[in-house]
């Protein structure tokens, strides 16, 4: 098993207002297992999203972690504002043009899970 890596960036940072800036999978690490409340982080949505960033940080894809996390953001009412930053990729010959908040557009890979 890969050891993980923790310093892979994301391809755009993830603002969430008056609280952090998620830039890289240390900083989504240290938001899901350290400042998010216990309790929040029982529901399986929230599980999800901590096994995907395991996977993500021993190698697999980044997006499999920051669409999770995005779609649990907005269930529980949290702003995440996609921030300028790196083009995202085509990524498994998947791409999408996705309309966030504000009209910005950018291309993400979809995953249902």
């Amino acid at each position: 098993m890969a050891r993980p890596n923790w310093s892979r960036k994301l391809p755009r940072p993830l603002k969430i207002p008056t609280v952090t800036t998620l830039r890289t999978l240390a900083d989504i690490h240290e938001f899901v297992e350290r400042r998010l409340p216990p309790e929040f982080r029982e529901p399986d949505t929230w599980q999800h999203v901590a096994d995907r960033l395991h996977q993500a940080a021993r190698g697999g894809e980044i997006d499999d972690v920051v669409i999770p996390l995005r779609l649990v953001l907005q269930l529980e009412r949290v702003a995440c504002l996609p921030q300028r930053g790196a083009r995202p990729k085509k990524i498994g010959g998947v791409e999408r043009l996705v309309e966030y908040q504000g009209g910005e557009q950018c291309k993400a890979k979809l995953s249902l899970y």
